[in-house]
C-alpha cells in the first residue's frame, strides 16, 4: 500500500506544469483520497488499494465535456483542438471506429461528439457574457498548475491539480454542473466536498509560495442549455472548518500508518433516528483515534 510519507521519487516541493498523467502517477495525497476518510480508515485502506474501475460511459462523457470546457476557457481553442478528437458517428464495433478509438487513445486524445464539442463554445460564450466570469477568466492568471508540497504537521507528501490561480492570489475552481442554481449546488458542494478541496488546495499554495493564501472561488456552470452559471464564495467559517476536518483526516492517517490499524465503524448499537449510539464502549477504546 502506498505511504505518504514518502516523499515522491523525482519531485521537490513546488509548483509545475505537467500532463494530467504525469500528475496522476504521483504517489501523494490528494484530495480525492483524503475525502475517503469522512467515513473511516478501513474505507481509506479499501480504496487506496482497491483497483481502479474505468469510468462508464456516460460518466466518461461527462468528464471529458468538463475538461474539454475547462481547456477552452483557461486556454483557448488551439489547445482544446489538440486534445481533442471528434467522436464518428458510425457503429462502434466497425473496424474503423475501433482504429479511431486506438488513434485517439495512443495520441492521449479524449473523445468527444460534435454535439458536446458545439456545446463547449456556448458555455464559453454563454459564461462570459457574465461580468464576474469576465473579470476572473478574461484576465491573466495562471491556468492548470500543480502543486505538490510536504505537510509539515504530519509529514504527509502531497499533492494537488489547480483549475486556475488568478494574479492576485485568488484560487479558482471550476465545476461543470447539472444545476448551478445556490439550492442544488450548495447541497451538491457539502455532499462531494468541494469547500474541503478548496482548503486543502490553499494550505499547499501557502506551504509551497510561503504566503498565506486564503482567497477561494467555485466556479459553476450548467452543461445543459441555457449554460447559466455562478461564483460561489465559501464563508470563512466554512472555509475554517473544512480546514480543521483536513487536518483531524491527516492527522488519524498517520495514526494509522504508525499502528497499522485501520479501524472501521464502532462495534455499537446506533440509533437509526438520531444517529446516536445507544450504548457505552470502554473509554480506551481508540478505533476512531
Amino acid at each position: 500500500m502506498i505511504d505518504f510519507r514518502d516523499k515522491p521519487k523525482g519531485y521537490e516541493p513546488g509548483i509545475y506544469e505537467m500532463p494530467f498523467e504525469q500528475y496522476r502517477a504521483i504517489p501523494a495525497l490528494n484530495s480525492s483520497k483524503l475525502k475517503e476518510l469522512r467515513r473511516t480508515p478501513a474505507h481509506f485502506k479499501a480504496a487506496l488499494e482497491a483497483p481502479e474501475k474505468p469510468p462508464t460511459a456516460v460518466q466518461q462523457k461527462a468528464f471529458n465535456k468538463g475538461t474539454a470546457f475547462d481547456t477552452l476557457l483557461l486556454r483557448g481553442k488551439p489547445h482544446l483542438d489538440a486534445q481533442v478528437a471528434i467522436d464518428l458517428e458510425i457503429n462502434k464495433n466497425k473496424k474503423e471506429y475501433k482504429e479511431f478509438k486506438a488513434e485517439a487513445e495512443a495520441a492521449g486524445k479524449m473523445i468527444l461528439s460534435q454535439e458536446d464539442y458545439q456545446a463547449c463554445f456556448k458555455m464559453l460564450d454563454a459564461s462570459l457574457k457574465k461580468y464576474q466570469w469576465k473579470k476572473i477568466f478574461a484576465s491573466a492568471g495562471h491556468p492548470h498548475r500543480i502543486l505538490i508540497w510536504k505537510d509539515e504537521a504530519t509529514g504527509l507528501w502531497c499533492k494537488a491539480e489547480l483549475d486556475f490561480l488568478t494574479e492576485d492570489g485568488t484560487l479558482v475552481d471550476l465545476k461543470t454542473t447539472a444545476d448551478a442554481g445556490f439550492w442544488f449546488f450548495s447541497r451538491n458542494a457539502r455532499r462531494l466536498g468541494y469547500v474541503n478541496q478548496g482548503a486543502f488546495y490553499l494550505s499547499g499554495l501557502t506551504a509551497v509560495t510561503g504566503y498565506y493564501h486564503s482567497d477561494f472561488l467555485i466556479a459553476a456552470i450548467e452543461v445543459d442549455p441555457p449554460y447559466e452559471s455562478h461564483i460561489f464564495r465559501p464563508s470563512a467559517q466554512q472555509m475554517y472548518e473544512a480546514e480543521d476536518q483536513n487536518k483531524e483526516r491527516m492527522r488519524t492517517l498517520v495514526t494509522c500508518y504508525n499502528r497499522d490499524e485501520w479501524p472501521g465503524y464502532l462495534d455499537c448499537i446506533i440509533d437509526l433516528d438520531s444517529g446516536q449510539y445507544e450504548q457505552e464502549y470502554e473509554e480506551d477504546f481508540d478505533s476512531n483515534f
